[in-house]
């Protein structure tokens, strides 16, 4: 059986789904006072169809997890969706108004369909729920194997964790969700269909005409053994081994149609319809099988998941709690730790102590905090500073390494920095321009004779 034509298959039981959903709507919206449980075969067709999508999604994501034997199973399901869609779209496309209108105010046809629907519905909304548990575990697994050989757990593993833990509280949901259907397609068989006790002794003194007519549409008895197959015959089956009793009675068909094959032996119907009472009868009057171990055997059989894979979220404290992932080793290296510093400009930083706890790893952190400080940066790049802890004391760059711990404080003081030597100016000899103002005299106080007149020393010629 090809996956792939599997897998195609359900995009169109999804589609024909929406569809006939869309018309039984159309069909009750102008007919007054129609049946509510009209309305919820159409819902119940609309939600089927979600699923099945989501189902395609998950299981053309997760090729790598399932075995054919899901595929088997979903195929089954596939068909039997298939067919009761058909049978709802012959009473759609009955000829007139009256046809229409017979079926849907007859409450026992419709409520064998609605019970059909909900079957289905449920039987695969928990393939799809113990899939996406089953993506999740192997997801979780090689995460595990990750961290193992890197040593060091993160948040993100406590994301795949949750997220697993998640998905195994919805698939053990649907388990108990699966339990209250049988009892309720259990109620119905015996309410409206024939007991076990009844079967046999018709059986023995009936005709097979008479027989057929009683049996005429043991549907509803069907769905509840394809969903008792589907679910607990892995579960059953195991616990029979365990106690060394004889499992063919919880044996399951190899595609879990069960009695939906057509046989034209009214005898072998009647047998196989007890068989699938007596089945039901005996999960049913039961105590519920625990959920967490129905989950496991069907993740066993549809899936290639190993034994500590399908384990591996009980070993992590799964028991209804959101577990974090213990830490892979006690010594203080797997933990970060900051050691609080304050440099020379009253900065504050927390500093990572795995990358200070030598002096070369300090004094790199503190020249790429001066990096682009201008005024006291080159002196920090030369080394003109100390370091002082928190009780006050200079720590030695050669004694860093031996007092530096984790969580402790430490702060930073610069060097006296000396004034930039400049060459000294000489100081001008006499008095400095403009300080002495010139003396004006009046012009009586100028002797003229004393006023010297210049030589001539041109225009003369010698006689």
């Amino acid at each position: 059986m090809d996956p792939l034509s599997v897998i195609a298959s359900i995009a169109g039981i999804s589609t024909a789904g929406i569809t006939l959903s869309r018309a039984i709507y159309d069909a009750i919206s102008s007919i007054r006072n129609a049946p509510k449980e009209v309305s919820s075969v159409a819902k119940g067709l609309c939600d089927l169809s979600v699923i099945l999508r989501e189902l395609r999604r998950v299981l053309k994501d997760g090729k790598d997890v399932y075995r054919r034997k899901l595929i088997r199973r979903v195929a089954s399901a596939i068909r039997r969706v298939g067919r009761v869609q058909s049978e709802i779209k012959e009473l759609l496309d009955g000829t007139g108004t009256l046809a229409k209108l017979k079926w849907i105010f007859q409450k026992s046809r419709v409520m064998e369909l609605l019970y059909a629907i909900e079957s289905h519905k449920t039987g695969i909304n928990i393939i799809l729920q113990t899939m996406v548990l089953a993506v999740q575990l192997k997801h979780l697994s090689e995460n595990n194997t990750k961290t193992a050989i890197t040593n060091r757990a993160n948040e993100t593993d406590d994301n795949i964790l949750n997220d697993a833990i998640l998905a195994r509280h919805q698939a053990e949901n649907m388990v108990q969700i699966s339990f209250h259907s049988l009892q309720d397609l259990k109620h119905e068989v015996n309410r409206s269909g024939l007991s076990p006790e009844e079967g046999e002794e018709n059986s023995a003194n009936e005709e097979p005409q008479t027989q057929q007519v009683q049996l005429r549409n043991p549907q509803t008895s069907d769905d509840a053994l394809w969903l008792c197959d589907l679910v607990f015959s892995p579960a059953i089956e195991a616990a029979a081994e365990l106690t060394q009793i004889n499992p063919s009675l919880y044996s399951s068909s190899e595609d879990g149609e069960g009695s939906s094959t057509a046989i034209s032996s009214s005898q072998v119907i009647v047998t196989q319809y007890n068989s699938s009472l007596t089945r039901l009868n005996t999960l049913t009057q039961q105590q519920q099988p625990e959920s967490s171990m129905v989950i496991n055997e069907l993740l066993s059989e549809w899936t290639t998941l190993t034994e500590n894979e399908i384990e591996g979220i009980d070993r992590a404290g799964q028991k209804g709690k959101i577990a974090s992932p213990e830490p892979m080793s006690n010594s203080t290296e797997d933990v970060v730790q900051m050691v609080n510093f304050k440099d020379a400009v009253g900065r504050k930083f927390e500093l990572p102590f795995q990358l200070i706890r030598d002096w070369a790893g300090m004094e790199k952190i503190i020249k790429q905090m001066f990096l682009h400080v201008e005024v006291i940066g080159p002196h920090v790049q030369a080394g003109h500073y100390d370091l002082l802890n928190s009780r006050g004391n200079i720590v030695l760059p050669a004694l860093w390494e031996l007092s530096v711990k984790p969580t402790d404080s430490f702060y930073m003081e610069m060097w006296p920095m000396d004034l930039p030597q400049s060459v000294p100016q000489r100081r001008p000899v006499g008095p400095e321009p403009g300080s002495i103002r010139p003396r004006v005299l009046p012009p009586q106080a100028i002797d003229v004779r004393n006023l010297t007149q210049p030589k001539a020393t041109a225009g003369k010629h010698r006689a």
